[in-house]
This record gives structure tokens, C-alpha cells and sequence, in this order.
């Protein structure tokens, strides 16, 4: 019997990253989420991705402040050569929601742990 392909991580990516600067006040921050309809931003230092921020963490911040306030930083970022399966292992280890997922510098989405769960149960 024939394997089938692997389901791609590419596949699986259910939302294009929105970035915000770490100076970015919260407000603005909030503004984006409320834009993309998004749960989480990827944050960046002068274009460089840094961290992240959850909708959930803006909204428990003062208005008045910065997103690098309430940023994560040292987040794990996964690979776009990862398998599904290693992608779900690192949600796992680290105990994240979502992970921004790079092709070389490059940050080109997130994926979730629903995203994961749909790529295993379908590979």
C-alpha cells in the first residue's frame, strides 16, 4: 500500500500574521485586532519579528500603555519544513495557543492547535 503525502503546515495556516512595533500603544494594537478580527499580533523591533500579543492580554492592559508591555517574547517559532506533528509538539511544549510559523526570516502566518488537530486527524 501506498503511503499518502503528509498533510503541509503550508495547508494549514488559518491566519496571515498582522504585525504591530513593540511602540506601538494599545489602543492601536486593540484597533488591529479589531481589524483583522484576529486573536493574536505578531510584534516586531524595526521590522524584525520579536514576540507576540493575544487580544486577550491587550485587553487586560491600560490603553495608555505599549504593546511591548504585554508582548511575549521568546516565543518558539516553527518552520514551514516542520511536520504537523512537530508543530503540534512545540504548541504543546510551550503551552501556546498559536505559533507564528517562519519560511526562512520570514514570519508568512500562524498555526493553532485546531489547526494542528485538523491536519493529524486528516494526514
Amino acid at each position: 500500500m501506498t503511503a499518502l503525502p503528509s498533510t503541509s503546515l503550508r495547508s494549514l495556516i488559518s491566519c496571515a500574521p498582522v504585525f504591530v512595533d513593540l511602540s506601538a500603544s494599545i489602543a492601536s494594537a486593540r484597533a488591529l485586532v479589531a481589524l483583522h478580527q484576529t486573536q493574536y499580533l505578531c510584534v516586531t523591533r524595526e521590522g524584525s519579528f520579536v514576540g507576540m500579543v493575544s487580544s486577550e492580554r491587550l485587553d487586560s492592559a491600560d490603553s495608555g500603555a505599549e504593546v511591548g508591555d504585554f508582548a511575549l517574547f521568546g516565543v518558539p517559532v516553527v518552520s514551514i519544513t516542520a511536520s504537523v506533528k512537530e508543530a503540534m509538539k512545540t504548541l504543546s511544549l510551550y503551552r501556546q495557543h498559536a505559533l507564528p510559523v517562519r519560511d526562512g526570516e520570514k514570519v508568512i502566518g500562524l498555526i493553532t492547535v485546531s489547526d494542528c488537530i485538523f491536519g493529524l486527524s486528516h494526514d
